[in-house]
């Protein structure tokens, strides 16, 4: 086999090993390539997800740059650039790559969830839920543009259409745990405690180690109400599909969402 051959495995490798949550495995596989061959672009592209999986903003900010240097044509660069940026708290600069991600490769959902995501946040609302609505329809069988849309619609407080979007998702994919996060707002929003009781019990039944989801969980049994209250704060920040965005909370509460590569 030869080196590039050795590379390029490793580059899997540490693909599938973010895609199972082993990010310090990954870590140490992209690691080896890149010490290779520093401009492997697939490796710094499966660099910038181990740093988005961690919340490691500025570091995947810095690996995407560098794989947009090193191959500017291709949209996966720009589409990890957009979320960085948006875990950064810079939704003009994030609207930038996404619309360049978008212009590279038109069928791609997520640079459609990312253009919304940061569109929501420069408050141009129309224009998110136009983007959204574009990229359910490229990917109408994903669980990712559904939750994200969910989102979207829980952050004007369209609790109806963001209940139904939840629910398709968890229809696409019943192990999607940041869509019955979502549900369980949704249902405590409306004065059903035992039912959001009930999908946060599922979250932590298919995330043992969820902290977040069981002290919510321990609020809501204990403090009712006021529990919730502080759940609010907590899903307002949180970033399943792809990571956090913390200026989505000042936006009522949608998430940042989405997305695993």
């Amino acid at each position: 086999m030869t080196g590039q051959s050795v590379s390029a495995a490793g580059v899997a490798r540490a693909s599938a090993l973010v895609d199972v949550g082993r990010i310090d495995a990954a870590r140490g596989e992209i690691a080896a390539a890149l010490a290779d061959d520093p401009d492997n672009v697939e490796a710094l592209y499966v660099l910038a997800r181990c740093h988005q999986a961690q919340d490691e903003f500025a570091a995947m900010r810095d690996a995407a740059v560098r794989a947009v240097a090193v191959a500017p044509g291709r949209h996966e660069g720009h589409l990890l650039l957009a979320y960085a940026y948006l875990g950064e708290e810079d939704p003009i600069r994030a609207r930038a790559s996404a619309l360049e991600a978008v212009r590279l490769e038109p069928d791609d959902w997520r640079g459609h969830a990312a253009l919304a995501l940061a569109s929501i946040g420069l408050g141009q609302s129309r224009r998110a839920f136009r983007a959204i609505e574009r990229a359910v329809a490229l990917s109408p069988e994903s669980a990712g543009p559904h939750h994200i849309r969910a989102l979207m619609f829980q952050s004007i407080g369209w609790n109806l259409f963001a209940h139904r979007s939840y629910r398709r998702a968890l229809a696409l994919d019943p192990e999607h745990t940041a869509a019955l996060t979502g549900l369980a707002h949704v249902a405590a929003t409306r004065g059903r405690l035992s039912t959001a009781a009930g999908h946060l019990s599922a979250v932590i039944a298919a995330e043992p180690t969820n902290q977040a989801a069981r002290t919510e969980l321990d609020r809501l049994v204990i403090g009712g109400l006021t529990g919730w209250a502080l759940m609010s704060v907590w899903v307002g920040g949180f970033l399943g599909i792809f990571a956090g965005l913390p200026w989505v909370g000042l936006l009522a509460l949608l998430p940042p969402a989405l997305w695993m590569l």
